[in-house]
């Protein structure tokens, strides 16, 4: 998996971005925050992808569900997650 992180440079690339991202991603799994929005972002790529949530990540901690691997923790869609981690797919704000 080739490392991308998207990064917003400016305003006409963020559609650009986020798709590559997607596009870049396995569709199995994600991890999300544990907060409204990363909720529901998890609710709408799970239904749209049929992905499965692996866990939540609050920026602290890790939790993860239903005995996922770590190779498929690597391989998530990080949502509402900022993760600077080289290989690791997010789709976060705080950090844009």
């Amino acid at each position: 998996m080739a490392f991308l992180l998207v990064r917003v440079v400016s305003e006409g690339n963020w559609i650009e971005s986020l798709l590559a991202t997607i596009d870049a991603w396995n569709g199995k799994h994600v991890v999300v925050s544990p907060d409204v929005d990363g909720i529901l972002s998890a609710c709408l790529i799970c239904d749209k992808f049929g992905a499965k949530i692996a866990g939540s990540y609050d920026g602290r901690f890790l939790v993860v569900f239903d005995g996922v691997s770590a190779s498929e923790l690597r391989d998530a869609l990080w949502l509402d997650n900022d993760i600077s981690q080289p290989g690791i797919l997010c789709i976060g704000q705080h950090l844009l």
